[in-house]
């Protein structure tokens, strides 16, 4: 029983030996590190990945992994590198481009079905890097150079919108297509969103994030995911449109992007994507009190839904039943919690006291 326990343990030590050997391997040169390990961070990897000193030192990277490189890359007309690996995986053909997009706008006439969805005047093409950064400097909104992949052009007006959509060329396939996702988007907002419409720039590029989120959701594209979440590009809006779309749905999320009160989405009070313009007095009878912008005191101003998932109006802030959240009153703010909402009356507790409050419609 001893010498079969002492071999087990023996082979758990090389097991062990062999595991620490290959994670102390270079990934650039496959040679054993022997002296200090460099971890560099790729979008595609989820474990940062060991390079040994001599390969951290390259200055050949490659723009898609970001990882170092030794030989075997390859060098785009636009001055960037990849290595071999993303290489084969690269768009660089306008036949490639095309067959990925065909397959994205299929995927985003389902998700945006029942609206006017962009097709014949539709054009998408490859660019580099120097075209997208000539092109970046006349859009209307800000673009980072260094981590804008595609552009939107959009000429026309009504029914007469022409797009154009550059796409970068030299990408992996599935960041691709959800760059592609993200630029029909814009091209949708064009010819979607009502006469008069203010959105927040972020908003904008966030609401084109999401559609992409989703697409490669559906794909079970876990790196393109992370990739569109840890992105700072759209100052917070992806993560509060994400959290909106998981509490109220997708199908509020667009009637909200186009017919929406708000500019932007605030992450601590998602509800209020449902408070749009123009709302249909079948699913949303709000009941407004006073027509004081922001009162003096709590007014409950409206209550929407249904029975089984109603909302409360309160002053300026919407709220479902559980949810607590800031409340302008006057020239401050209150935090208050939703407890209950009936028929016409809400109960609420007010900076936390232990108390409840209850405010009811006035009719």
């Amino acid at each position: 029983m001893k010498q079969a326990i002492g071999v087990i343990a023996f082979l758990l030590i090389l097991i062990l030996w062999a595991t620490a050997a290959v994670n102390n391997r270079c990934v650039v040169c496959q040679k054993n590190i022997t002296q200090r390990v460099y971890l560099f961070t790729s979008p595609y990897a989820a474990d940062k990945q060991p390079v040994c000193g001599a390969c951290a030192q390259l200055d050949t990277t490659c723009s898609i992994c970001m990882l170092p490189m030794r030989s075997g890359f390859t060098k785009l007309p636009d001055g960037r590198l990849l290595c071999a690996s993303d290489t084969k995986e690269a768009v660089l053909t306008q036949d490639a481009l095309d067959e990925i997009y065909r397959e994205v706008k299929r995927d985003l006439f389902r998700m945006l079905a029942g609206n006017v969805l962009p097709d014949k005047n539709v054009i998408v093409e490859l660019a580099g890097r120097n075209d997208l950064e000539r092109l970046v400097r006349i859009q209307r909104f800000p673009h980072d150079k260094n981590v804008t992949l595609g552009v939107t052009e959009t000429r026309g007006k009504g029914a007469q919108f022409e797009h154009r959509i550059y796409i970068l060329s030299g990408l992996r396939k599935s960041r691709v297509a959800a760059v592609c996702a993200h630029e029909y988007t814009h091209a949708w907002l064009h010819e979607n969103v009502v006469a008069g419409r203010k959105l927040d720039s972020d908003t904008i590029e966030g609401f084109c994030e999401l559609v992409a989120f989703k697409l490669v959701s559906d794909r079970n594209d876990a790196a393109e995911k992370k990739i569109i979440l840890d992105n700072s590009y759209t100052t917070g809006q992806i993560h509060s449109l994400v959290k909106a779309e998981d509490r109220y749905r997708f199908p509020e999320i667009v009637k909200w992007m186009k017919d929406g009160v708000d500019e932007k989405v605030d992450l601590g009070n998602t509800a209020r994507v449902l408070v749009r313009k123009n709302d249909d007095p079948i699913q949303v009878a709000w009941q407004p009190a006073k027509p004081t912008a922001v009162p003096d005191t709590l007014v409950l101003r409206g209550i929407s839904g249904t029975p089984q998932r109603r909302f409360a109006l309160v002053n300026d802030t919407t709220l479902e039943r559980g949810e607590q959240a800031k409340v302008r009153v006057g020239s401050s703010n209150v935090v208050v919690r939703c407890v209950e909402i009936a028929d016409a009356s809400v109960v609420l507790t007010v900076n936390g006291a232990p108390q409840q409050t209850r405010l009811s419609l006035q009719r």
